[in-house]
């Protein structure tokens, strides 16, 4: 089945559409009725996600239907960011149901709608460890990106953390004592080789953050 794009630009646009956040321990977290954006043939829904405790995620799902993983990363405190996709042409709403490897703590996503993207490319980067964190990708003109960041102190008692990006734009971020999540994403009308991406936190005791970026073009 062919993938249908937008003929009249060819290029790739990103709309951050909602976002949700669990302050819970769960083996699943779902997140109902999220906005994803106007229809369209062409449509992806682009799915940014933090959980805490779990490494790694055994599955995102959209309306049922399992997404595609495009990169995740753990970070050496026991935390996991991700972006998945999917194409779904229909609907405004979406129900999101994230499943880590394990029990965790604390889930975090957000969702943006890809339209003008052939299905063709993508470039993806991911770090973990003391901040900050070096998330840079090489992008053509008229290219898109998205990236999301956990970063974490190592006590529930530690300062509350904040989170940053640069070379994003900050859509959303969730903190929650010492533990944070943030998702963030751009279009770019010209391109890099690199494009400057980087996260980091103001943690200072066992910092760690678990950071991914991945764009898309055509």
């Amino acid at each position: 089945m062919p993938l249908w794009f937008n003929p009249e630009s060819g290029v790739p646009t990103l709309v951050a559409q909602s976002h949700s956040f669990s302050n819970t321990n769960a083996t699943s977290f779902t997140f109902s009725g999220m906005a994803v954006g106007t229809t369209s043939a062409d449509r992806y829904i682009v799915v940014a996600v933090n959980v805490g405790t779990g490494t790694s995620f055994t599955s995102v799902t959209i309306n049922g239907s399992a997404a595609t993983l495009l990169v995740q990363k753990a970070g050496t405190l026991d935390s996991a960011s991700a972006i998945y996709y999917l194409l779904v042409s229909s609907g405004t709403t979406a129900d999101i149901v994230v499943t880590p490897n394990v029990l965790s703590v604390q889930c975090s996503v957000s969702l943006f709608s890809l339209t003008g993207w052939t299905g063709a490319n993508t470039v993806t980067n991911s770090g973990n460890g003391a901040s900050p964190i070096t998330l840079s990708l090489t992008l053509p003109n008229d290219s898109v990106a998205v990236g999301a960041m956990r970063g974490t102190n190592a006590f529930v008692f530690d300062p509350a953390v904040t989170l940053t990006w640069n070379g994003l734009t900050v859509y959303n971020t969730d903190v929650a004592s010492s533990r944070g999540s943030s998702q963030a994403y751009a279009n770019f009308t010209t391109g890099g080789s690199p494009i400057t991406i980087s996260c980091a936190t103001n943690a200072t005791e066992n910092r760690s953050i678990a950071g991914v970026s991945a764009g898309f073009y055509n």
